[in-house]
């Protein structure tokens, strides 16, 4: 089914399927178990190929949907809605930064 699904896909990203371990770089396919570990995640509870070609969209960052579960998701369900993102940028030179 992942196969298929995948030649669904518009995208010439090459996508090998690995085993999912904590500190996995990139967003996780899980099939019928979530991972244990804070991270991002599209679960795929029944898996058919429509559900597979929609998670490798979301995963592959080619579609938003709401199924797939966001580290500041996860943080906001565990500590809150005020829990804010933030994002990191370049010292500046007056930081130490070369800039």
């Amino acid at each position: 089914m992942i196969k298929e699904a995948k030649a669904q896909v518009n995208t010439s990203t090459l996508v090998t399927p690995v085993r999912a371990v904590i500190g996995s770089p990139g967003r996780i396919l899980a099939i019928g178990e979530k991972p244990d570990w804070i991270c991002e995640y599209a679960y795929i509870k029944e898996p058919s190929t429509q559900s597979f070609k929609e998670a490798l969209e979301w995963i592959l960052g080619i579609r938003e949907d709401p199924r797939g579960v966001t580290v500041i998701r996860t943080l906001r369900e565990i500590f809150g809605p005020d829990v804010q993102e933030l994002h990191a940028t370049a010292p500046s030179a007056a930081q130490g930064g070369t800039k």
